[in-house]
């Protein structure tokens, strides 16, 4: 009888036992679940935080019917930006510029805006770079909100270069001088963040009010890893894809769908050549067919009248049919700076040039 009971007494133990231990492992394992939501919610948290840095919503914008823009898969709207957000641009009118993609597009056309936000993200802040005030990425009516420039791009404002051409020829001139310096400096930057920007265009150079250039539209840039400019072959990359201004790429592009750093810098020549002329579109007269055998034949564009010996050299630099003979973006900063300096000397605009000195926010 004592054997029986003391059997039970055991069993009753080791029962007694196995619950505490299973007690105490499903303690733990709940204990280290709750901490895996706690971390995993943190982490959520942290990326909507991230998010919430440059995510508007509709609540934020008025929207009005003035429209700035528009191609075959987007348009850009002014509006503006309500007190309430706090991407508001201090110091200045909450007037912005709303981008967005067509209400048809498709779904491939609304990724690859989102890939422009994106992009758009990592180059905000500098003077010659169209700066991004936010977005909206959630729901059907996507957007990217974007500083607005009163003088609109460089071809709306050569009008009005154009009639102060004919009050003051030498201050047109340096105008044009500034915004060259101007561009060159924000491709600069692109540069060094591995960017080729594929659409270098005067359309796509907005004048703020105070007169200062900033590169826009990078629904067609790409990055790169490498960032060296002159590295033989890593900064080129094969693209066959997308919509692509013909009359702008350089000939490499035309001919196998290169692109490059210095492909932007042959544009930059023609954003020149159509300064200088006033808005003449480049090519004008050959036929997009004919355009790689014009090219070949080592015909560019012809000198505007404005356009002195000096800069028209630099022009036909850019236009160099071997990409490595072409100038880089900070060797034409430098040349431009000497222009600007010469064109100055003795007439008090020394000053303005050192005020205009593009910089990083």
């Amino acid at each position: 009888m004592i054997i029986i009971i003391c059997v039970v007494g055991v069993v009753v133990l080791l029962i007694i036992l196995c619950a505490c231990i299973f007690i105490c492992r499903r303690r733990f394992l709940l204990r280290k679940k709750v901490k895996d939501i706690i971390q995993i919610s943190n982490h959520q948290n942290s990326k909507d935080q991230e998010t919430d840095e440059w995510e508007l919503t509709w609540d934020d914008l008025l929207t009005k019917n003035q429209q700035l823009g528009t191609g075959a898969y987007g348009q850009v709207l002014k509006g503006v930006l309500l007190e309430k957000s706090r991407h508001i641009v201090r110091d200045k009118y909450n007037e912005v510029a709303i981008k967005m993609p067509q209400r048809y597009a498709d779904e491939g056309i609304k990724k690859r805006f989102l890939n422009e936000i994106q992009l758009t993200k990592l180059i905000t802040g500098h003077n010659n770079i169209v700066k991004m005030l936010g977005c909206i990425t959630v729901g059907e009516r996507i957007c990217l909100v974007l500083e607005f420039c009163s003088y609109c791009d460089l071809l709306h404002l050569k009008k009005s270069l154009q009639f102060n051409l004919l009050q003051n020829a030498n201050q047109t001139i340096k105008e044009f001088l500034i915004f060259a310096w101007q561009i060159s400096h924000g491709m600069q930057f692109l540069t060094s963040e591995g960017i080729i920007h594929r659409d270098l265009a005067a359309r796509n150079i907005l004048i703020d009010c105070d007169k200062t250039a900033k590169i826009s539209d990078f629904g067609l840039c790409v990055q790169i890893n490498d960032k060296h400019e002159n590295s033989p072959s890593k900064n080129i990359l094969i693209l066959k894809t997308g919509k692509l201004p013909i009359k702008w790429l350089a000939i490499e592009s035309l001919k196998n769908a290169e692109f490059s750093f210095k492909s932007d810098v042959w544009s930059f020549g023609m954003v020149l050549y159509e300064m200088l002329s006033f808005g003449e579109i480049p090519f004008c007269n050959v036929q997009p067919e004919m355009l790689i055998e014009h090219l070949e034949e080592g015909k560019r564009p012809n000198k505007p009248d404005l356009c002195s010996n000096e800069i028209y050299s630099i022009m036909q630099q850019c236009w160099d049919e071997t990409p490595s003979s072409r100038p880089s973006f900070d060797e034409l900063i430098t040349t431009f700076k000497v222009f600007l300096e010469h064109a100055t000397k003795g007439y008090g605009y020394l000053d303005l040039l050192k005020s205009q000195t593009p910089s990083t926010d």
